[in-house]
């Protein structure tokens, strides 16, 4: 069988089946899936989270690469010379190299249920390339009715993959509970939250639990899908819900994802 997304799945949903010999060969066509979407994905992600991180401020150091073109040439509009129709400029601004002193923090939340496998497999990718981005500090979560942090794997995303328990209960508010103790800086915190949205407990401490997330400066961002060929089927009544107290919800490739993080980072 062709290694594949499908395949990854049905390994993951059978893995506690599998014995000694095919967990081993399992392991290796996940590594493989993961590593083929990982390449594909990247390059775009990458430029997109630390694209915005550059532009996050403005830099003394004048680098003609890092030249802030737009900037540049409204702050010197009052200059124009309409008798010779050029713009004078006598400031030039350029952004800044990367904010490594304060990083931008990202939590990922996931949920288990079997409806979001194929979200689950795309966002332990993503987390990975998080990780490795060098003003990015990457929090990894799995939940159900309990939260497991496996912020310490992030960076292995096979390990977080066979982590996964599939099935179970659902506490989308414990597990946000949970992400706001991890929270430092709020106003550069991103939570995304990887969830269908059927909440197992009372919707209401949901919303409030969201709202006071997103009131404290935390950027919020759901997901009832992620992926390339995804069919979200996710509470929509409940994502309308926490879209007006302060979440994004999005269903969406990784890379739209990465380019909305990006305008959040940016402002």
């Amino acid at each position: 069988m062709e290694p594949n997304v499908e395949l990854v799945k049905t390994l993951l949903t059978h893995k506690d089946l599998l014995n000694p010999n095919t967990r081993v060969l399992a392991r290796k066509i996940i590594d493989q899936v993961v590593e083929q979407l990982k390449k594909k994905m990247q390059v775009q992600v990458e430029a997109a989270i630390t694209g915005a991180i550059r532009r996050d401020r403005h830099s003394p150091r004048k680098v003609f690469r890092n030249l802030d073109l737009k900037t540049t040439i409204r702050r010197n509009l009052k200059n124009f010379d309409n008798d010779s129709g050029k713009l004078l400029v006598d400031r030039m601004y350029f952004f800044a190299a990367e904010r490594k002193k304060r990083p931008w923090h990202i939590i990922v939340a996931v949920d288990q249920s079997g409806s979001m496998l194929d979200s689950a497999i795309f966002s332990a990718v993503m987390a990975s390339i998080f990780a490795e981005l060098p003003a990015v500090r990457t929090s990894m979560v799995l939940f159900d009715t309990d939260v497991v942090d496996i912020s310490d794997q992030v960076g292995q995303p096979v390990d977080v993959l066979l982590s996964i328990q599939l099935g179970g209960g659902t506490d989308i508010t414990r597990a946000l509970q949970y992400s706001q103790q991890l929270v430092r800086e709020p106003a550069r915190t991103i939570v995304v939250l990887i969830t269908d949205f059927y909440e197992g407990r009372a919707e209401q401490d949901l919303i409030r639990q969201t709202r006071d997330m997103a009131e404290s400066g935390v950027r919020m961002i759901g997901l009832g899908a992620l992926g390339y060929n995804a069919r979200p089927e996710y509470h929509k009544s409940t994502a309308r819900k926490l879209r007006k107290v302060g979440m994004d919800i999005l269903v969406c490739t990784p890379e739209r994802l990465a380019e909305c993080m990006g305008e959040i980072i940016r402002g």
